[in-house]
C-alpha cells in the first residue's frame, strides 16, 4: 500500500477545459441500400456455413449412436 506521505505527494486531479460535445448523424440515404438485394456472395458463404453445422450434427449425432451401442454391448 501507500503511507501518508506517498499520498500527499501525489497531485490533484484538476479539471481540464470543457470538450465540445459529439453529436452522431446518420449519413443521409433515401434507403436503397436497405432494398437491395443480398449479394450471392453473402447467400453462398451462409450457405456453406449452415451446410457445414448441419453436417456437423450429423456427425455428431451418428457418434453419439455408436457410443451407447457400444456401452449397450458391454
Amino acid at each position: 500500500g501507500y503511507n501518508a506521505t506517498e499520498i500527499e505527494q501525489l497531485e490533484r486531479a484538476r479539471p481540464g477545459p470543457p470538450m465540445a460535445a459529439l453529436v452522431l448523424e446518420a449519413p443521409a440515404s433515401d434507403g436503397q441500400e436497405a432494398l437491395n438485394p443480398t449479394s450471392w456472395r453473402r447467400f453462398l458463404l451462409w450457405s456453406v456455413l449452415g451446410f457445414g453445422v448441419i453436417l456437423l450434427g450429423f456427425m455428431s449425432w451418428r457418434l453419439y449412436g455408436q457410443l451407447n451401442a457400444a456401452d449397450k454391448e458391454d
